[in-house]
């Protein structure tokens, strides 16, 4: 398991960057806050998915994100697409404040997310 990846910034387009780590390239797909912070190189903490068509890893330059992302992928009917927008929106401090408040229209304004995902989550 790849718990975290240390190297320089190769590319960054589309919500992936391609993280050069001693020669390997990884192709990582990451937040926006995530994709905004990153500069020519970084440290990024990885969560794998295995499916039996394809492997991809998802990266966060904070700890806290990945922690919120892996929550939510847990969870029924939230997969990695939704998680990440999720993440792309909001902070995982302000998505705790929605989530204790059970506001369920900021939950509405993450792209991917309709009426019944957001009571879900």
């Amino acid at each position: 398991m790849i718990a975290a990846l240390r190297g320089v910034v190769f590319e960054k387009s589309d919500g992936k960057i391609l993280l050069d780590v001693n020669g390997v390239i990884y192709e990582l797909n990451v937040s926006m806050n995530t994709f905004a912070s990153v500069k020519e190189e970084g440290l990024f903490y990885i969560t794998e998915k295995i499916s039996e068509n394809e492997y991809t890893l998802y990266a966060f330059s904070d700890k806290n994100e990945k922690k919120l992302f892996d929550s939510l992928i847990k969870l029924n009917g939230v997969g990695p697409k939704a998680a990440l927008a999720i993440c792309s929106t909001y902070t995982p401090v302000t998505f705790m404040d929605i989530i204790s408040n059970q506001d369920i229209s900021a939950l509405k304004k993450v792209p991917g997310i309709g009426p019944k995902s957001a009571k879900r989550i």
